[in-house]
């Protein structure tokens, strides 16, 4: 009877205490106002948090101008002397450059103490769900994003004159189209040639080379959007060097009128028929032709890194956009086969090789190796990124700007 009695008082207390509201510890401000991401914060969390900071005068400024906690971490001094901001600040005293800087200098180390947020992961597709990419974007020094720009022009612009020399060179080595007819393609075998479809392809080529080209005049970050853009291409071609040096192919097309330079052909002669592929970047529509060049398609990589890359760096929401660039890159690649101009081994290769490549440097810059060994081991095999993005991590923001309009409008509003 007394274990009966023993239970049933058991019961009764914990009837008795699960009827009593739930008091939760209490938690303090920072706790609450760190219970996000600051990226994901809203117009509260960053009130909060410029209380804690000691910045009581920018709470009702941040209220009437809704800056989240993505505004947050992307503002910087400039954005306090641009209108609209910059009047709130003057109605509100608080134009005072010791609290603006302090403001600025909060801002900063709030972004270095950020740690990697999983909704991030998504912003970048590439290396999504790793769990190692940078949760903020530092961007580097004006003086060493420069530097790596130059650094990477010069290695593409190598690797176009390698592979202008290259093309020359194998020109010489195209098997006899008598002795060596085309090699079996079920694609080719299949389609008759099209008349004027290879510059077609080109033509494309240039459509998606302008659509770039305005995706990176507009953008906050083009130097390093051009950086990457010239190391990718030149690593791609020069591994084409590579393939065309080792194999060369019989001529996919009997309409393609391909035969070895005359005997009497000098040095010098083929020096400038190098330079001639170089500065016309071989292509058709400005007279160079070219034979032997077919493991892999050039003209199918260039295709498809200019549309990874307007894909990637132009903003998300334009969907038509991307797909008018996806457009592009298969019309290309179609019209490369209509025209019977290379094999489609040529072509799936690539499209294969450009991608993979794309895919694997932007997987690596975007590593945040400052607290993964395996990962800063992993960036050692690869030396060119390493040193190219070395002052730069993280995913490169969807931000847009009018170029100089910033500081045109800064030239006449601070004018006397």
């Amino acid at each position: 009877s007394s274990m009966w009695k023993n239970t049933a008082c058991k019961i009764e207390s914990l009837s008795t205490a699960l009827s009593k509201p739930y008091a939760s510890s209490p938690k303090t401000s920072s706790q609450e106002t760190i219970r996000a991401f600051p990226h994901e914060w809203g117009v509260d969390e960053v009130c909060g948090w410029l209380q804690e900071e000691g910045l009581h005068e920018f709470v009702g400024i941040a209220r009437d101008h809704i800056i989240t906690g993505a505004v947050l971490l992307s503002m910087e001094e400039g954005d306090l002397r641009v209108e609209p901001l910059a009047s709130a600040l003057r109605e509100a005293r608080v134009d005072r450059f010791g609290r603006l800087r302090q403001l600025i200098l909060s801002i900063r180390k709030l972004a270095e103490q950020t740690s990697s947020p999983p909704a991030l992961l998504d912003h970048g597709k590439w290396g999504a769900g790793s769990g190692h990419i940078a949760s903020v974007y530092k961007p580097e020094p004006l003086s060493s994003a420069l530097l790596r720009l130059g650094c990477s022009w010069m290695w593409a612009a190598f690797v176009m004159m390698a592979t202008a020399s290259v093309m020359t060179f194998v020109h010489d080595r195209v098997p006899d189209m008598a002795k060596h007819p085309p090699l079996p393609d079920v694609v080719l075998d299949n389609i008759p040639v099209i008349p004027g479809a290879f510059e077609a392809s080109e033509i494309c080529i240039i459509l998606l080379a302008s659509i770039f080209a305005l995706t990176c005049f507009f953008h906050v970050h083009r130097l390093v959007i051009l950086r990457r853009i010239f190391a990718i291409t030149g690593s791609v071609f020069m591994l084409r060097c590579c393939t065309m040096l080792v194999t060369s192919l019989s001529v996919p097309g009997i309409h393609l009128k391909c035969r070895p330079f005359p005997e009497q052909m000098t040095i010098e002669d083929k020096i400038a028929h190098a330079w001639k592929i170089a500065s016309t970047f071989g292509s058709t529509l400005q007279g160079t032709r070219t034979c032997g060049d077919y493991m892999f398609s050039g003209h199918t990589a260039m295709l498809t890194i200019l549309n990874r890359f307007v894909c990637a760096y132009s903003p998300r929401t334009w969907t038509p956009l991307h797909t008018f660039s996806a457009v592009l890159n298969g019309f290309g690649m179609f019209c490369i086969l209509a025209a019977h101009e290379h094999y489609t081994l040529d072509v799936f290769m690539g499209f294969y090789i450009a991608t993979r490549t794309f895919q694997s440097y932007h997987t690596v810059a975007h590593a945040d190796v400052s607290d993964n060994e395996g990962l800063a081991s992993t960036r050692r095999w690869f030396p060119m990124v390493s040193f190219l993005e070395e002052n730069c991590s993280g995913v490169v923001p969807f931000e847009y700007e009018i170029p100089l309009w910033r500081r045109v409008k800064l030239f006449f509003l601070l004018r006397p």
